[in-house]
């Protein structure tokens, strides 16, 4: 079952370990649909609204008052969803991220014919928590588990494309960017910033021999409810062939990075940026 938190975000929270109970989720969602201008939501309201029975939603309350789910007003006795759903809508995006990550992958590396990975920012470094290899291939060195400097790999400008100038800069301690190889790599942070802010304003990142001589990627930004950047899908590939086939991978990594993102709760707008 799906509910909303705060108004707006939708989440399905049967993946989540507070054992929550049917019943708890129609209560819930009675609360998630609660409007300031509403008269307060009591224990009596909820019981109403949901069509069950008094004791039945009192004694269900009392164990979301628990979990923190839900938060009661001491003087009106009026009840409101608590931090602690938000907290199991984190763990659920945890959960999700490479549990779906991994199915997705699997199958943009079918679909596309080349390596696919999903990529998680962990500081400043980019660190592969799922990959997959088309048939065809001969498999090489994998990337599950290892991590890179984010400003030099394939997904960095999509992982940092929800940080402001000031955040981004204070990541990456304002000073000279990692060495790199990569023929077209950005030598300044002027020049991340500049590819950041394409893939911004594109929703996809397209990096030519930016990491090695020959290999080209297209990556796309893994939001979550909060709409921050909490991964990143990329294919890679050699750049004769991805340049070859470029709008149908765009299109793919695009489409596969916005269905794991809805999946978390995400509207798919950006939050965070420039300024």
């Amino acid at each position: 079952m799906q509910d909303n938190y705060g108004g707006g975000v939708t989440i399905d929270l049967e993946d989540s370990t507070g054992g929550v109970s049917a019943s708890g989720l129609d209560l819930l969602a009675a609360l998630a649909n609660y409007s300031p201008s509403d008269p307060p939501i009591t224990a009596s309201r909820l019981a109403a609204l949901t069509g069950r029975d008094r004791g039945v939603v009192s004694r269900v309350i009392d164990d979301l008052l628990e979990l923190g789910f839900v938060e009661r007003d001491p003087d009106e006795r009026a009840l409101r969803l608590g931090w602690g759903l938000y907290a199991a809508a984190v763990q659920v995006v945890e959960l999700r991220v490479v549990s779906r990550g991994q199915q997705l992958v699997e199958r943009l590396a079918a679909q596309c014919g080349e390596s696919t990975y999903l990529v998680r920012r962990r500081g400043t470094q980019s660190l592969t928590v799922a990959e997959a290899m088309p048939r065809a291939s001969v498999r090489g060195v994998s990337w599950l588990g290892r991590s890179q400097p984010v400003a030099r790999g394939d997904a960095g400008p999509v992982l940092l494309m929800d940080l402001s100038r000031a955040e981004l800069r204070a990541l990456l301690g304002g000073g000279k960017l990692p060495p790199s190889t990569g023929i077209n790599a950005p030598r300044s942070i002027e020049e991340l910033e500049r590819e950041i802010a394409k893939a911004r304003a594109t929703g996809v990142c397209v990096l030519m021999e930016h990491v090695e001589a020959g290999v080209a990627s297209v990556g796309a930004p893994v939001m979550d409810f909060r709409q921050r950047v909490v991964g990143a899908v990329v294919v890679v590939g050699p750049s004769t062939r991805v340049s070859s086939s470029l709008a149908t991978l765009v299109d793919a990594v695009r489409e596969g990075a916005d269905e794991l993102s809805r999946s978390l709760g995400s509207d798919l707008q950006l939050a965070g940026g420039e300024a």
